[in-house]
């Protein structure tokens, strides 16, 4: 019993003296620089991570903006070359009204120098001059 007595008081010694030693570990500033060590490692990955999601956002949206810039381009270049074709057709029809204006007024001249001797009078008759003296 003695035995058995010995090693309770021995136990609950140890017990004792380890829950001292936590307790020292705990209040020992090296506890509280590794806690305070943990805490910033801990802050650090939190803002490393923010930190490329944010990188990840802006190159998102920095290929967002390229591809719009890239789109606008191409409407703009596209309008550009409508503008262009229709212009093109338009001065082409210009230059057929303009050919056919000109077709017109070169027929009404040939039609009216045609025309023109033809409902005129007649010309005079050829009269021979004779000469004075000579029968």
């Amino acid at each position: 019993a003695e035995y058995g007595k010995q090693w309770y008081q021995r136990r609950v010694r140890g017990t004792s003296e380890l829950a001292a030693a936590r307790e020292a570990q705990l209040t020992a500033p090296s506890t509280k620089a590794s806690t305070q060590l943990e805490v910033l490692r801990m802050e650090k990955e939190e803002l490393e991570r923010k930190a490329a999601s944010l990188e990840k956002a802006k190159q998102h949206y920095k290929d967002s903006w390229t591809k719009a810039l890239k789109e606008l381009i191409n409407v703009r270049e596209k309008a550009q070359q409508e503008a262009k074709r229709r212009l093109l057709q338009e001065q082409t029809l210009m230059e057929h009204a303009r050919l056919r204006y000109l077709g017109l007024e070169d027929n009404k001249v040939s039609k009216d120098t045609s025309i023109a001797p033809a409902a005129a009078a007649p010309p005079p008759p050829v009269v021979e001059k004779r000469e004075e003296g000579k029968v």
